[in-house]
């Protein structure tokens, strides 16, 4: 989300209403394009979750190879992933709309070529995120169930946001990959201002780490992590280098080559391993509240 946060989720959710962000040609187009497609591909896990959202799963028959979520779309046909897409499934599946993300460029232009409608949205940001739901729920004439899902996040979000308002911004390293089952902290990858964890974090009055970077995902090193010396750490673990109690005891175990640092000294180190951790999709709000609980502990959340 680019707003400030100030007013930020009222703006999310009049964006999502407008269709602003979400990579429609034109937003003021009457709705309804695709209210007749009865066979959807799905080219992302975060789409796949919201067509199932909106009730369209049914009318899903293929999905990309990470959709895993919700259960019945582990059997569907696979069309590839962003980097191997298999556009010849796509025809042998006989689509009659395909949902992708704009950065899914030449699969657009092949499947242009092949006279197959496209529905090209964005999901980067929340702002995107939630004009998307309001996008689909337009175009598949399903606005009602959209506009009630679009609400209850706008309400849990305000909720977040108005319960950490005035707390301490506590400084936050969110690690998103880094080499694992070696001992130590290596190859470590941070999510500072992606537009999606780190306004997650700014949602819950906290601040990401590193700040006034270029890179939405710098590589950090134990040198760097220690100048950065956070309050905070999470560590997001969703990769098949982790499969028992035994790997997940290892990654936090790692972390002790920094006994010094804050978020280890003062034990607010987290490893966040729920599998919509790392899809910004309709159950970014999960994560949202998880981090905020996290964050504030001292807070009654149950209230």
């Amino acid at each position: 989300m680019r707003d400030q946060e100030a007013g930020a989720s009222a703006s999310a959710s009049a964006s999502a209403r407008a269709g602003v962000g979400a990579g429609v040609a034109d937003a003021s187009v009457a709705g309804g394009r695709f209210a007749s497609a009865r066979r959807i591909v799905s080219f992302a896990p975060s789409l796949t979750e919201m067509l199932f959202a909106l009730g369209l799963g049914e009318r899903v028959v293929g999905v990309s190879e990470y959709c895993v979520y919700p259960p019945e779309a582990k059997a569907l046909p696979k069309v590839g992933g962003f980097l191997n897409p298999n556009v010849e499934m796509v025809v042998r599946l006989r689509a009659d709309c395909v949902v992708l993300f704009a950065n899914h460029d030449k699969v657009v232009k092949q499947l242009a070529q092949l006279g197959i409608p496209t529905l090209v949205v964005r999901g980067d940001t929340l702002s995107e995120i939630m004009a998307t739901f309001a996008v689909l729920g337009r175009e598949f004439e399903c606005e009602e169930r959209s506009d009630a899902i679009l609400a209850d996040i706008d309400a849990r979000m305000t909720r977040i946001r108005t319960r950490c308002a005035e707390r301490p911004p506590l400084r936050v390293l969110t690690v998103i990959w880094r080499e694992r089952g070696v001992g130590t902290l290596r190859g470590l990858q941070a999510a500072a201002n992606d537009g999606y964890y780190s306004e997650l974090l700014r949602l819950a009055g906290a601040r990401a780490l590193p700040q006034g970077t270029a890179s939405k995902y710098p590589s950090l090193s134990v040198e760097g992590i220690l100048e950065l010396n956070p309050d905070v750490v999470f560590e997001l673990v969703n990769d098949i280098t982790v499969t028992s109690a035994a790997d997940l005891a290892q990654v936090r175990a790692d972390w002790q080559v920094l006994p010094e640092l804050a978020a280890v000294k003062n034990e607010r180190l987290y490893i966040i391993t729920d599998d919509y951790a790392t899809i910004p999709g309709p159950r970014f709000i999960l994560l949202a509240e998880k981090l905020a609980r996290h964050l504030h502990p001292d807070i009654d959340w149950d209230r």
